[in-house]
């Protein structure tokens, strides 16, 4: 087993420090403007371009629950706040820039923003991997019919950054009917943890003990780097929890090594966090040294995180998964988990 996460579950996990390549993050923000509008560095607004955002707020609330039902409004409201937030959170794009230096393009340009029309688009600047030759443009909200030009809307916007991708979250595991060619990035997929608790334990023993610092940090780099070097395309899509991490998943969750005679070979950890989908845990980390793979004991893994981790009612653990980690999807499916949502890159229909 490697790490169940893809590159935005890498990076968009950390202390307010850091950034993600993937997905700037969650801040923390105050109720917003009711009026915005486009504010990025290549076309100012013009006079009278205001965009009102409320009906652009109740468009994807009632979009997406429509296709999560039993989902909490307050949830999915919070998780549009985040990314409205984005719009003007100068220190945010700082530490993004920063983290992805396009040569000549200013802080500024890595901001989310509302570019008004039919529909008007919320989005915002990507890059797979942290690769800045694989920028993609992320579509997180739309209030009207999303067609063929929005595809060359997303791409001009963002021309500064030459994206040859617009991506955008779907609930399940069907295809958008945005998009007329589209191809898998990752998936998320999440189960009831008061559930996943009373399912049959997988067969496999494992010596799991939870950890209290990260004396084992730098063994772990180690087999990783060992494991992403002779892993293929899958090792450019995976990349190792940093120590903020791990950090936050002592404060907030669980950190469990895997110990095999005294020695360590392996490590799970997740956090408390808050999604649009529902609250619980999210997977940080997932990880057997070479010692410990070929025997069976990825689900064991996962299964003592599952047990370490408190509930309450209607908590989640999820976790998103690059589709070429296909070993970790099963592994999550073996678990109990299923597919809620899949990130998509495509075109437009």
């Amino acid at each position: 087993l490697v790490s169940s996460r893809a590159p935005a579950e890498t990076l968009s996990r950390t202390s307010p420090v850091k950034v993600a390549a993937d997905d700037p993050g969650r801040p923390q923000v105050g109720s917003s403007p009711s009026v915005r509008w486009y504010c990025g560095p290549a076309d100012p607004p013009p006079v009278g371009t205001e965009h009102d955002e409320r009906p652009l707020q109740s468009t994807l609330r009632a979009h997406f629950l429509r296709h999560l039902p039993g989902q909490s409004p307050k949830l999915m409201e919070a998780w549009l706040d985040a990314q409205l937030g984005l719009i003007d959170d100068v220190a945010a794009s700082a530490r993004f820039a920063a983290w992805c230096p396009v040569p000549q393009v200013p802080e500024s340009a890595y901001r989310h923003r509302i570019l008004p029309g039919d529909p008007a688009l919320l989005a915002g600047i990507r890059f797979k991997g942290g690769d800045l030759a694989q920028a993609f443009v992320d579509l997180l909200a739309w209030d009207g019919v999303v067609g063929a030009g929005t595809n060359a809307r997303l791409i001009h916007a963002f021309r500064e950054f030459a994206p040859k991708m617009v991506r955008v979250r779907w609930p399940g595991a069907e295809e958008p009917p945005l998009f007329t060619q589209c191809s898998v990035d990752q998936v998320v997929l999440s189960g009831p943890l008061e559930a996943l608790k009373r399912r049959p334990r997988p067969v496999g023993t494992l010596v799991l003990e939870p950890a209290t610092d990260l004396a084992w940090y730098d063994e772990f780099r180690a087999e990783f780097a060992a494991w992403q070097g002779g892993a293929g395309p899958l090792g450019a899509e995976v990349f190792p929890a940093s120590k903020e991490d791990f950090e936050g998943c002592l404060q907030s969750g669980a950190v469990l090594c895997a110990m095999d005679e005294g020695h360590w070979v392996g490590v799970i950890a997740a956090r408390r966090e808050a999604e649009r989908f529902g609250e619980g845990y999210c997977v940080t980390e997932e990880f057997l040294a070479a010692s410990a793979r070929g025997r069976g004991l990825a689900a064991a893994l996962q299964r003592g995180l599952i047990d370490a981790l408190p509930a309450k009612p209607g908590d989640l653990l999820w976790g998103t998964i690059s589709h070429a980690n296909q070993p970790s999807q099963r592994t999550a499916s073996r678990c109990g988990r299923e597919v809620i949502e899949t990130w998509w890159f495509g075109t437009p229909a």
